[in-house]
């Protein structure tokens, strides 16, 4: 019943066929604006597959021979098949037998082969006799002619699923696998070409959606890979990099004539109504920062980053005290000086009422402690935006504390706080918590009766759970005996000394150490970048790590080591080792190699 009424609500939404019941003109339109025509625009990625001279008969494969054909695959992924009814199908599972799969794949090329062979000898403009024939089937002929039963029908189209998740079918006559897919209502307001799609997947929907704002820019970037490979080469500064950068997207980004107009005018590329913030609530250690343009000129206890939300919030004024971080960020502005605002925070504030209000008056402005600026109340909410990380519950409860918690120090308040671990702070904080979230998500009560719905699902085994999921595809198998890393382990213990004291590193200058990092070759780097992220994360829990460097002899290998002891001489307190390639190619002597690991 739950089945039915589903087909029903998905069909009164998304149509794949023309109605019978359609009044003339909504026939017209279809008729116009979504029936495709196959042509050779379709064949615009180059993808053909060959119909052989008994394949693409249906019924009649193996019986009856025709000429061998050349197919090429349309890119919009007609024709459709046809459909009694609409279908949720989904691909088959991973772990299907050998058996099924090539069943599932013997009937999805039987398909293709007799649609195409039927539909696709001739484009469309030069109907044959069979397309004409192909037109007038009904469903259960159309079986016939293929020579499938229904369960083998739908058990191809499982395997023509290319999609990792469920893809809807929609009901569709023979005469309609060529009607692109569309809503009646937005068709009659919109009379234009249409593709309405269910959405299963909403990774596959942001994909698609980026595509098409980058697909001008598609070209874009093998300039910036030459530029970056360039760098690498001849070792560029960072400046010069940049500098080639912005050159190449400046030169050679092709650009709408819309675009050209908003350029040449000095319109504004983006206006609304509405003001959106984002705030960043993970590790402190994992956010960006904007460097300050003037590092030389900052003593060593100056902060080499500009201050972000969450400075300005630890910083609010007493009257604020009990104000949440997304309170803060929704309801205030930073105003840099007394009474006045930085450029762009005054075009924000040009959108900062009602709709139908051109001035509105402005609240005084408050300053912040610690001579940090001043802040303004806002005549209108902003809309705030954060990431939650569900992934990791415990991440995911330090993100709520942070954002609708107040606080004054995070890292006391909630990151090492004196009395609570981070679960049993949100679990007293969690009414507080609900209470503010409710302010910023619509329809938390309903989201909240969802996961209860689920949680509850799965402590009663009313739905599997894919225990496979997540786990490596290759999985390489361990060939070091346990003796052997013993034994290594033990030696190494033995051998251990003071790296930065024993290793003479000839690099006296801080220049002459920048240059030789840009020196590094991209593998080298990549190495370098990911050793230096792990020595100086601030992560109090994080554990040993173990970095294997292997290659052919020279002397590379050792520029890493050496670059990598240089920046932190600290290095045995994580038990860092380097293993290069091999002892007896002598790239560095048996004494050195030992004082390393």
């Amino acid at each position: 019943m739950i089945h039915m009424q589903c087909q029903k609500f998905v069909d009164s939404i998304i149509k794949g066929k023309r109605e019978n019941e359609q009044d003339t003109h909504t026939q017209e339109l279809v008729e116009k604006y979504q029936t495709h025509s196959h042509t050779f625009t379709c064949n615009k990625k180059k993808r053909a597959f060959t119909i052989g001279p008994k394949e693409g008969h249906g019924k009649n494969d193996g019986k009856k021979a025709g000429p061998s054909l050349k197919i090429h695959v349309c890119r919009f992924g007609f024709p459709k098949p046809p459909m009694r009814r609409t279908k949720v199908i989904e691909p088959l599972l991973e772990d299907a037998s050998s058996d099924q799969l090539k069943e599932s794949q013997k009937f999805a090329q039987k398909i293709r082969n007799y649609l195409c062979r039927t539909l696709f000898q001739e484009y469309s403009g030069q109907q044959t006799k069979e397309r004409n024939r192909f037109f007038e089937l009904s469903f259960d002929e159309f079986l016939v002619e293929l020579g499938l039963r229904e369960d083998q029908y739908y058990l191809g189209l499982r395997s023509m699923n290319k999609s990792k998740g469920v893809q809807v079918f929609l009901q569709r006559d023979c005469k309609d696998v060529f009607t692109n897919n569309y809503n009646e209502r937005v068709l009659q307001l919109h009379q234009a070409n249409i593709d309405c799609s269910y959405i299963t997947d909403e990774y596959q929907c942001a994909a698609y959606i980026l595509s098409y704002l980058t697909k001008n820019e598609a070209g874009m970037s093998k300039l910036l890979k030459a530029v970056e490979e360039e760098a690498a080469t001849y070792g560029k500064s960072i400046d010069d990099k940049l500098t080639s950068f912005a050159r190449v997207l400046d030169n050679s980004r092709e650009v709408s004539i819309q675009e050209i107009v908003y350029r040449t005018l000095g319109l504004n590329m983006c206006v609304g109504s509405r003001i959106v913030k984002y705030i960043n609530a993970s590790k402190p250690e994992k956010r960006d920062g904007l460097l300050k343009s003037n590092l030389d000129e900052l003593s060593e206890n100056d902060n080499p980053f500009f201050n972000s939300i969450i400075d300005y919030y630890s910083a609010r004024p007493h009257s604020c005290e009990e104000l949440s971080l997304a309170e803060f960020a929704a309801d205030y502005d930073i105003v840099t000086k007394n009474g006045t605002t930085g450029e762009h925070l005054e075009e924000e504030l040009q959108n900062d009422g009602k709709d139908d209000e051109a001035d509105l008056p402005r609240s005084a402005v408050e300053p912040l402690l610690s001579n940090m600026g001043f802040i303004r109340k806002r005549g209108r909410r902003a809309v705030i935006r954060y990431y939650l990380d569900k992934h990791d519950e415990t991440e995911m409860k330090r993100n709520l504390l942070m954002l609708f918690t107040p606080f004054r120090d995070e890292n006391t308040d909630i990151h090492r706080h004196k009395l609570f671990d981070v679960d049993e702070l949100f679990q007293e904080k969690y009414p507080h918590i609900e209470e503010k979230r409710k302010m910023f998500e619509p329809h938390r009560e309903l989201l909240v009766d969802i996961e209860t719905a689920l949680a509850h699902m799965k402590e009663n085994d009313e739905f599997e759970v894919d225990s496979d999921e997540g786990e490596d595809e290759y999985i390489i198998e361990e060939t070091t005996k346990e003796t052997e890393m013993k034994d290594f382990v033990k030696d190494a213990k033995k051998h251990t000394g003071g790296v930065s004291g024993k290793l003479k590193l000839d690099m006296d200058s801080k220049q002459e150490v920048l240059t030789r990092v840009r020196l590094l070759n991209q593998q080298q780097r990549k190495i370098f970048d990911e050793i230096m992220e792990r020595l100086w994360s601030n992560n109090d829990d994080k554990e040993p790590f173990y970095i294997y460097i292997a290659g052919e002899a020279g002397k590379n290998n050792v520029n890493v080591e050496q670059l990598t002891i240089f920046f932190h001489a600290n290095i045995l307190q994580l038990m860092y080792i380097i293993s290069l390639f091999h002892r007896h190619r002598k790239i560095v002597s048996d004494e050195d190699l030992d004082r390393c690991i």
